[in-house]
């Protein structure tokens, strides 16, 4: 139980004080909560493959005058 002291700078020094902590306690519970919520969306992200992010098409290279210089690729086709 609070006991405010009865001078006027006391009673706002403890409500300022007691302002100060509620902060630092829903900070403390915000980045609590954050940090749980972020554990689940790692948990439930799926696992990633370099296989799937490489693909067998080729690639053209062209130079600053927009000439081909080379055609690079397991399968040299091309998209319709």
């Amino acid at each position: 139980r609070f006991k405010f002291k009865k001078s006027g700078k006391g009673l706002w020094k403890q409500i300022l004080v007691s302002l100060v902590a509620a902060m630092i306690v829903v900070a403390l519970a915000g980045s609590a909560a954050s940090l749980l919520y972020l554990k689940t969306v790692i948990d439930d992200s799926p696992t990633l493959n370099v296989d799937d992010f490489t693909s067998p098409n080729s690639s053209r290279i062209y130079d600053s005058e927009g000439v081909l210089i080379a055609d690079i690729g397991t399968q040299l086709r091309e998209n319709v």
